[in-house]
């Protein structure tokens, strides 16, 4: 399992609140936003701080799985590109939880791909995604994030998904679970 610990928000004050906002199906539902103290929004840090409670989720209730938190995402995939290649050396796939919405697969990041179409983990990921994912998975390219430095870097295959944040990158973005 796969997250990165930075943000770009800078998230001094946050006062999170639910709301009704909508989904990528347009129907409003249950949210949380982020506010500073003088009531404006702040963005929630939901890039990437939603993947790392999804990891902290699946720690808690596999026995056996292992866990990466890199830092400088934003800024160039810095940690993933510096990650110690022991550490991964009994690893066979690797899941990032770093996408926006709730129907993101990323099979291409930053034009490397990151596991073969119709292969053993192709066929049993979308299975799994499309009984769990709110809305139809749509494979796609995604722009980059450390999946693309731990597929140059190691012979598995990796994915990356949506974890349910919104608006990214913007001070309304917002956080919405699949459920």
């Amino acid at each position: 399992m796969v997250s990165h610990t930075d943000t770009v928000h800078n998230i001094d004050t946050i006062n999170v609140k639910e709301e009704y906002l909508l989904n990528s199906k347009g129907i409003k539902s249950l949210s949380l936003k982020a506010y500073n103290d003088s009531g404006n929004p702040t963005g929630i840090g939901g890039d990437d701080k939603c993947g790392v409670f999804a990891c902290l989720q699946i720690l808690d209730e596999l026995k056996v799985v292992k866990a990466a938190f890199f830092v400088s995402e934003e800024v160039g995939c810095i940690g993933s590109k510096n990650s110690d290649s022991n550490f991964f050396n009994d690893v066979g796939y690797a899941i990032e939880f770093d996408a926006p919405g709730d129907y993101m697969v990323t099979e291409y990041c930053y034009g490397v791909k990151l596991f073969e179409s119709n292969s053993d983990f192709h066929n049993t990921a979308k299975n799994v995604l499309n009984e769990n994912m709110l809305s139809e998975p749509k494979f796609m390219r995604h722009p980059f994030t450390d999946v693309w430095q731990l597929k140059k870097k190691f012979d598995f295959s990796c994915i990356n998904i949506s974890v349910g944040y919104h608006q990214y990158h913007t001070r309304n973005e917002y956080y919405r679970d699949w459920e």
